[in-house]
């Protein structure tokens, strides 16, 4: 359900939603979020490509470019 307000930013939004108690509470969010779109399936790794992400983690926190694509060719992920 959405409440609309003459005072809100145009790319603003504010809709109401029940908590787990039960109580009904005001949010505002940006328009550009889709809240309909479902969510990306997490991601389960193996025990091995946990190790090596950790390793390359712990040698370079942001891997980019030619080396991000090599390790997820070689631990057989996406980018």
């Amino acid at each position: 359900k959405s409440k609309s307000s003459s005072a809100d930013p145009d790319y603003c939004r504010r809709i109401l939603v029940r908590d787990a108690k039960g109580s009904i509470r005001e949010i505002i969010l940006p328009k550009g979020l889709d809240l309909d779109r479902p969510k990306r399936t997490r991601t389960s790794f193996t025990a091995e490509q946990l190790y090596r992400l950790e390793m390359e983690f712990q040698r370079c926190q942001y891997v980019v470019g030619r080396e991000r694509t090599e390790l997820a060719r070689q631990l057989n992920l996406s980018e």
